[in-house]
């Protein structure tokens, strides 16, 4: 299909799922498929594309990385279509839907003609990277990688036998050649199931303390050959398993006191030392296996880095230190990626994969981070709540009263449309002055947070270089850099341990509001830099409403919000009862009645069958597998015969009825 078949309009990606069985056992989370829903609006006019809108379920239900299907299609399009309501529009007038089986419109399967040997969500994560900014891609050699924890089968029926990541080599609007490639997120989503800690908390940790163990090369190199074997094998638990392997060495060494290991940081506990010492290995093995990735693709495709843009996505790339190593290592002219890097950014993916292979040629640029929703009814919300007796006084900004509020105390910081990604990238955020370790301490009490958690910079673009070593362009906080010697004791609140930060560039242009705090703030100090944190409590997703900014700002005791250009000092904070965040009032917050389960259970589950059986029914093809295993051990003997007995009883028992 060419562009001429595409009629200009509105089209819709969908990143959810529909399935009435993980509806009915959502307390089981081993039935999700699907984390971080998103949905982006686009519109088409001849070659240009717009983005119009991009919505994180989460940010709208209040469920931290919203992974809770729809029971059905008619639920679907009612939340939808509620939220198409904005713009006057409906399902009805697009064009194409994509990504959501039930939900699809007009949609042709063009992964089928293309790339069937590729998962459709790893293609997503490729083109979201490499279609962002579409004036580089057809002018410009990228190399792209699309490197997660692996992909859903919502879509794919066969991602065992699937390339699951992938790096891209592309010279001037052309893919040329694509490779599979190993991806370090199955290990750091193996070691945040055992440790049962987030990926971050986990990558943080890692850096916090001094305790490290100084592995010799070959022993790293024989753990990333014994990793990347696993990854070709696709054996269930494999990954968790090797986690718990390495974890057992270091405690081994630990124990023995051998030369390797290097310290305990007293200022933690024994786990927390232990964990930082783990971590510290997986990093390093982590970015040798994308700097092997890198070099693999640049030596076959004969490119050189300094010619060439690096683009990387997938929720592995949310680890800054790996990017900036891969640019500091290989010298790429740029780096070109969305924000929304994880799987919160595979709608924005299937749709530039889907104009890409059905068009002759596609406009678009990403241009900023700021699509998610926006708010003006700060007075409405002020009225409607009877939150008067908490206001002290609301007044117009002023650049240099901002300055002064920051210096004294955190503020909580709400500006026009939210940004896109899991980051607080300026408009949804709590600012703080990055001149003394207080201000560290009071956002990290405020957020509840570990006393050693770091809190992101964001940095005045033309000023980055002066403060940081081997700086460039970080506009969506995907890259760590080391803070210059003579500057570091002034910025100690944004400060790792190694003396890195995790940085955000903000250039004249990119965030007009924001870029004048800092730049008033350098006036007045001397420092283009500020405390950046995400608004949002533990556990709970960055805040969406005027509403949800009131109820942490009264909760936390802050002195100072600012929303939409408007100065609101608070007072009687004592007064407010409210002790949990705001309740984000949705479909997903008002579930079915007992009476609508009962008749969801009735049509799709009438043997009753445990959540096992139809958790089996859902990974079908992972126990698949085990038909081709050779019984070389026990071990498999056993798995192939629980695959037979269950896939009997499935049958059995449920007949044709799942569809």
């Amino acid at each position: 299909m060419n562009g001429a078949h595409m009629k200009d309009g509105y089209y819709l990606s969908v990143y959810s799922e529909i399935n009435p069985y993980a509806y009915i056992a959502f307390e089981d989370k081993t039935l999700t498929r699907r984390h971080d829903h998103n949905i982006s609006l686009w519109k088409k006019s001849g070659e240009q594309l717009t983005l119009i809108h991009y919505w994180e379920l989460e940010r709208i239900t209040g469920l931290k990385m919203h992974d809770r299907c729809f029971p059905d299609v008619e639920q679907a399009m009612e939340f939808i279509n509620r939220l198409l309501k904005r713009y006057d529009l409906t399902l009805d007038d697009m064009q194409e839907v994509w990504g959501t089986p039930g939900l699809e419109k007009n949609y042709v399967a063009s992964i089928k003609e293309t790339t069937p040997y590729i998962a459709y969500h790893t293609l997503a994560h490729l083109y979201s990277g490499m279609l962002c900014e579409t004036e580089i891609f057809k002018n410009e050699d990228m190399i792209t990688l699309a490197v997660d924890g692996g992909p859903d089968n919502v879509v794919d029926k066969g991602i065992k036998s699937q390339w699951n990541f992938v790096g891209c080599h592309s010279i001037k609007g052309k893919v040329k050649e694509i490779f599979r490639v190993d991806s370090p997120g199955l290990l750091w989503g193996a070691a945040s199931d055992f440790y049962q800690l987030r990926e971050g908390t986990l990558m943080a940790l890692g850096s916090a303390s001094t305790s490290a163990l100084d592995l010799p090369e070959n022993i790293i190199n024989q753990l990333i050959d014994e990793y990347v074997n696993e990854i070709d094998n696709k054996k269930q638990n494999a990954y968790l398993d090797y986690v718990k392997k390495i974890d057992g060495l270091v405690q081994q060494m630990e124990t023995d006191a051998l030369n390797g290991f290097t310290g305990y940081d007293a200022r933690f506990t024994d786990t927390e030392n232990h964990i930082s010492t783990v971590m510290k290995i997986i990093q390093d093995m982590s970015i040798k296996i994308m700097k092997n990735n890198v070099a693999m693709i640049l030596s076959k495709c004969d490119v050189d880095a300094k010619n060439a843009y690096l683009s990387i996505t997938g929720g592995y790339a949310l680890n800054c230190p790996t990017n900036s190593a891969l640019m500091n290592q290989f010298n790429f002219k740029g780096f070109v990626a969305p924000p929304c890097v994880s799987d919160s950014g595979i709608s924005l993916g299937i749709a530039l994969y889907e104009f890409f292979v059905k068009m002759d040629s596609i406009s678009f640029s990403l241009h900023n981070a700021y699509y998610g929703n926006s708010f003006d009814d700060l007075y409405d919300v002020i009225n409607e709540n009877n939150m008067m007796k908490y206001i002290k006084s609301i007044s117009k900004m002023d650049f240099e009263q901002v300055v002064y509020d920051i210096m004294e105390f955190p503020i909580v910081w709400f500006n026009n449309s939210a940004e896109i990604g899991p980051r607080a990238l300026g408009n949804r955020s709590i600012i703080a002055d990055p001149r003394s370790d207080v201000s560290r301490e009071e956002l990290n009490e405020i957020k509840q947070r570990e006393w050693w958690r770091p809190v992101a910079p964001i940095v005045m673009e033309e000023k980055v270089s002066e403060w940081f070593e081997e700086a460039f362009i970080s506009p969506y906080m995907l890259h760590t850099f080391k803070i210059k010697d003579d500057k570091a004791k002034k910025v100690p609140a944004i400060m790792h341990l190694d003396q890195t930060a995790r940085v955000q560039t903000i250039g004249n242009g990119d965030n007009d509001t924001l870029y004048s705090i800092l730049d008033h703030f350098n006036e007045m100090t001397g420092v283009p830099i500020l405390c950046n944190t995400s608004l949002n409590d533990k556990g709970e997703p960055i805040i969406d409403t005027i509403l949800e900014a009131f109820n942490f700002a009264l909760r936390k005791k802050v002195k100072v919000l600012y929303v939409n250009g408007k100065r609101v000092e608070l007072q009687n904070q004592n007064l407010y009862e409210k002790t949990r965040p705001e309740e984000r009032k949705t479909v997903f917050s008002e579930p079915l009645t007992q009476d609508e389960l009962d008749v969801l259970k009735q049509t799709y589950n009438p043997q009753n069958l445990c959540n096992e059986l139809i958790r089996f029914y859902f990974d079908w093809e992972y126990y698949d597998l085990f038909r081709n295993l050779k019984l070389t051990d026990k071990k498999d003997a056993i798995l192939l015969e629980k695959y037979y007995r269950m896939r009997r009883t499935v049958r059995k028992q449920w007949g044709n009825t799942m569809g």
